[in-house]
């Protein structure tokens, strides 16, 4: 679904297409919720604070990461981002989200 769409079904809601990493909000906002996705994110440090400070007082972050590394779809990308001719499709490597602990 794109923006568009989701505007269509969500008349109520804005919607906008941004690097989550340097977005700002205007005005603040409410409530930041985020699902299933800063998982593929690797600077956790840098971004929760970002987000923190793009809430209004009293303000929330709501995040949701699924804890499913060791599923067997996650062990397959692993094993297939390991191998060299994956290398050109991404050269970075496989962002992994840090374990539960780490938090």
């Amino acid at each position: 679904m794109d923006a568009r769409q989701a505007q269509q079904r969500l008349p109520g809601c804005a919607f906008e297409l941004a690097d989550i990493r340097n977005w700002q909000a205007s005005p603040p906002q409410e409530v930041i919720y985020v699902n299933a996705s800063l998982q593929w994110l690797t600077d956790h440090p840098q971004l929760f604070p970002h987000l923190i400070n793009q809430l209004a007082a009293n303000g929330v972050l709501a995040v949701q990461m699924p804890d499913n590394l060791d599923q067997p779809s996650h062990r397959l990308m692993r094993e297939v981002d390991g191998r060299p001719q994956w290398q050109l499709w991404a050269p970075c490597g496989l962002a992994l989200p840090p374990r539960r602990e780490k938090y």
